[in-house]
């Protein structure tokens, strides 16, 4: 009983983290004139993860945690 109630506790634990992942896309764009800047790398701090925009400045990033910068 005991072991199925750790297997049940740990499988909520390991669900929960997945729900608490998002995708984050946007777009970086000039300041001035608004146009798409390609080949921005974007990155989420703390993390090795790092992703550049498109040619329209477009950039998605995936799997992070909710509370991420």
């Amino acid at each position: 009983m005991k072991k199925l109630l750790l297997t049940v506790l740990l499988l909520m634990a390991g669900y929960s983290l997945l729900l608490a992942q998002k995708d984050v896309s946007g777009k970086v764009t000039d300041k001035k004139d608004g146009a798409p800047i390609a080949g921005v790398s974007v990155t989420v701090k703390g993390t090795a993860l790092v992703v550049q925009t498109n040619a329209q400045g477009e950039f998605t990033l995936t799997g992070i945690a909710g509370n991420s910068t």
